[in-house]
């Protein structure tokens, strides 16, 4: 995760996908991703608590994985 936010500080107006005409930048990708590692957290995950994603190849999979690895869980 730790890369994805130098990627966000560096490049955060930059667009980081577009996925069947939806397109986000990085800024909102990593708010996205802070928001959700927060929640996982709320929700217990700490460092090492595994966790399964269930989701398509998506930016929706990239936006969890980050989340998950922010919130400190594997």
């Amino acid at each position: 995760f730790e890369m994805l936010d130098r990627t966000v500080e560096k490049f955060g107006s930059r667009p980081a996908f577009d996925f069947l005409g939806q397109r986000q930048d990085w800024a909102a990708m990593g708010a996205q991703v802070n928001r959700l590692a927060r929640g996982l957290q709320d929700m217990g995950v700490q460092k090492g608590t595994k966790v399964g994603l269930f989701l398509p190849n998506s930016p929706l999979f990239v936006i969890g994985y980050y989340a998950v690895l922010k919130a400190g869980g594997t």
